[in-house]
Order: C-alpha cells, then structure tokens, then sequence
C-alpha cells in the first residue's frame, strides 16, 4: 500500500489512522493546529514543545486558546493564543470544552478505559455489531494498556460508601497510566506520581497520552507531522483532496493534495470543516443533509464540592461506578497545577466532585457560514434533570461542607457526532467504513462519526472504531 493520505487532527481517531496507514507502508501526513507539549520524544528538534499550563502566569498564556462565541448573533472565534491548550465553545445553553495540540483529548483526559454496553451497537450500521466490534476493542485496548490504581485512597472508599446508598458499587477503574509496569504497547512511560493533574496535562509522562505512544511510532515509520497547521477549508479536484491550512509559526497560507482525506477534528472541528465546505465555500455541495444531525453531549453533567479534608494524592479519578441510568466517578481538583508550595496547598480547601456521563437523546448542529450553533439545553430531554437528581443524592451521602452543581445550563467536555454513521445517507453521513456518502477518499475517523452518545467515556470506543477503519482502507488497497 503506497497511497498517500492526509489526516486531519492527532487525536485517538488520527494518531490510530497514522500509526496502522504507515505500518502498512503508506506515508501519511497529519496536520495538527495545536502545538507538541511537554514531554514529546516524537517531535522534531524545530518543534518547540511548550510546557503545560502551570501556575497563574502559565494559565494566561497556554491556557484559553480560543473561544467559539454562539451564545447570541453570528457564531465568531475569538482567538486569544494559537500555543495555548483549551478551546471554550459558548453555545446558547451549551459550554463544551476541548483540547487543542499533538495528541489530541489524550493530553487533558483523566485516563478511564471503559467499554460501552453492547446495546449501544444497535444504533449502528448492521456491519457493525457488539460482538463483531470485540477484536477493535482488543486490538486499541493493547496499546492504551489500561490498570487500576494500585491502591484505595481514602477519597475511594468515600466514593464507595456513598455509591452503596445509591445501590451502586465503587469499583476502580482501568486507567491509561503507568504505575510502574513496563509497558507491552508503543511508548515508554514514567510511574505515576500522583499529582493528580490529569486533566490539564501529565508533565511527568505517566498518562498514555497519544504524544507519547502511537504518533512517535508513526512518523518512526514514515508519517509526517505539521504542528500548529490549522485547516481552514477542503474540498476536491478530480481525483484529490484538497487541503487549505493556515500555518501559524509562519504565517503562510498552504494547500496540500492527496487521494485520501480523514478527518479527525474532533466532532465539533470536523462538522464545522465539513459544514464551510458544503455551504460557505460550495467545495462539497452535495454532502449529506443529515450533516449536523444527532450531536450528543454524552449526558456529561458535574458537581464540584468543597472539603475541609486534606488533598490527597493519586490519579484525578480513583474510583467509578455504573448502571443502565448511566455512570458516575469522583474526581479531584488539579490544584497542584496552582504553582503554590507544597504547604500552602495543605492548608487549602479541598476541591473534588463528581462526574456523570448518560445517553441523552441529543440534538443538532446548524451552521451560519461562520460558526456552529446548538438549540440543545437541559430542557432537551429528562437525562439532565435525571442526572442533577443522582448528583445531589451522592453530594448528600458524601457530606461536603459546600457543594455547587450545574443547572441551568449543559456543559460536556465530550461533543460526539454530527457527522453519524448509517446505512444510508438519509440517515447519517458516513458508511460503516467512516467514508462519507457519495464521497469517494474521504473519511471521518472521530467522534463526529458515533451515531449515539456511549454513556461512557469515550475514548476506548473512538479508538476501537479507528482500528476497525483502518483494516478496511488497508483491505481495499491490497
């Protein structure tokens, strides 16, 4: 196989994409509009790796990136820093939070592997079953390399406590990170040191984040990779995709062109790509209508609460727990990420909470030649007011000093689809394969494709799919 492809974004979907096309002899090029962080033994020397956002002074500059304003009128970005980490999406109800560099959600995400429940196929094309999907699960699963924590925090055996009034059970879960092991996959990775800053980034190199392990092993084997190159527009020319990117440590405005485009924007990325092209630019004009359909939250719902307990050490989430109303797992506050010393932050209130995720039934995505927009709220469905219920229970069995909850508006660091899968285009956008309808060459390798919400975190189903994505583009090319 010797077809060249260009991905879009190095996230799960891309960094799986790149790593198993350039095992198979091809030589794909990633564009990432985000910069390589700290602790990347992939990048290249000119590559300028920038350290995580720490203390105040770092906040400021590698915190906010930019901020998608659809609250009221037309949808504007408002970039603040192209280097800096997270992106805000203000929708009229709707705050989403993502990530922004090489590696994708794998640099700011807490590290549970969970599997969704089989049910969840059914919302699939009929290629695509549970128990057809076992050896993707498998084949991502040898390379996330997932283990429990090594031991029960007393925060663990709170959670618990407080889970068994609900007639749930506290289990621990499986956690991308390192506790000391060697690792069989790609990568080499440091002991966790419990610092319990996950969630804006592992300094110490602990956390299985795609920097780390798959994309290094990728452009080891022929891929190439562009930080900080943002798409602005695609589209098509006989037989290529065109590519239209923004290079931002230049400043040049550059075209690429390949026989195969994958997208991997992450769902709120690749549906506005897809979107410019269909109905701002007129690249793609006869892209499924469907685009924009069934985009979910994942019922992600939270409920922080203050403690006059120490902090405690450890990974952000040490314990979770879940049944058919959806799941739940505690998490901590990275306040070690405030730059204090170590006995100012003994002396600090504790911040923890809970994390909930469910199925909500979802909504859609507009576009208004600029920007997304989204009508859903918390009136959308029952799940939010399901999922405030469950945290208020958990927040009275745990007994914090103070607690605070959202309400009155949705919040989701977990955007899926948009771009859905289906058995035909009056039903989604893509085919089982991830290529779009009527689109020959060009494919959605993220969680724009999911066509249901996984009630879980979704990083092991996301990973499991690009698996099975790319031993098919493999296939075909043989």
């Amino acid at each position: 196989m010797n077809r060249e492809a260009i991905i879009v974004g190095a996230g799960f979907g891309g960094a799986t994409l790149a790593l198993r096309l350039a095992q198979a002899g091809a030589r794909p090029l990633i564009l990432e509009r985000g910069p390589w962080w700290e602790r990347a033994p992939g990048a290249a020397r000119d590559a300028d790796p920038v350290a995580f956002p720490r203390g105040l002074s770092g906040a400021l500059a590698r915190g906010l990136r930019s901020i998608w304003w659809a609250r009221s009128g037309p949808a504007r970005q408002i970039m603040l820093r192209p280097r800096a980490l997270f992106e805000w999406h203000a929708f009229s109800h709707l705050d989403v939070l993502t990530s922004s560099g090489v590696g994708g959600g794998s640099l700011v995400y807490t590290g549970i592997i969970e599997r969704p429940s089989p049910d969840l196929f059914d919302a699939f094309p009929p290629e695509i079953g549970a128990r057809d999907m076992d050896p993707w699960f498998e084949r991502a699963r040898a390379w996330l390399d997932p283990a429990p924590p090594p031991a029960d925090a007393p925060r663990a055996r709170r959670f618990d406590a407080a889970a068994a009034h609900l007639g749930l059970e506290g289990r621990a879960p499986d956690l991308a990170i390192s506790w000391g092991d060697p690792s069989p996959g790609p990568g080499s990775l440091k002991p966790c040191v419990g610092c319990g800053q996950c969630v804006v980034g592992c300094r110490h190199g602990a956390r299985g984040s795609l920097d780390l392990t798959l994309i290094p092993e990728a452009l080891r084997l022929g891929a190439t990779l562009r930080p900080m190159c943002e798409v602005e527009a695609i589209g098509r020319s006989a037989d290529r995709w065109i590519v239209r990117y923004l290079d931002r440590r230049t400043g040049q405005r550059l075209q690429v062109q390949a026989p195969r485009l994958i997208l991997a924007a992450g769902a709120l990325g690749t549906v506005r790509l897809l979107m410019a092209a269909r109905d701002r630019h007129r690249a793609l004009p006869a892209l499924p209508r469907t685009l924009g359909q069934r985009f979910f939250t994942n019922g992600d719902a939270a409920a922080l609460m203050l403690s006059l307990t120490p902090d405690e050490r450890g990974p952000s989430v040490t314990r979770i727990a879940s049944d058919a109303a959806g799941f739940l797992a505690e998490f901590s506050a990275p306040l070690g990420a405030l730059g204090l010393t170590a006995p100012a932050l003994r002396r600090l209130v504790r911040i923890s909470g809970i994390a909930a995720m469910g199925r909500d039934q979802g909504g859609s995505l507009t576009f208004d030649g600029r920007g997304l927009h989204t009508a859903l709220s918390p009136a959308s469905d029952g799940l939010h007011e399901r999922q405030e219920a469950r945290l208020r229970a958990m927040i009275a069995a745990l007994s914090p000093g103070l607690a605070a909850s959202t309400r009155t508006r949705l919040a989701s660091v977990h955007p899926l689809g948009g771009a859905a899968m289906a058995s035909t285009p009056e039903r989604g956008v893509v085919d089982h394969r991830g290529e779009v309808f009527g689109h020959k060459g060009l494919f959605v390798a993220d969680a724009a494709a999911l066509p249901q919400a996984p009630g879980v975190p979704p990083v092991w189903t996301i990973a499991a799919l690009a698996e099975r994505q790319a031993a098919l583009m493999i296939e075909a090319e043989r």
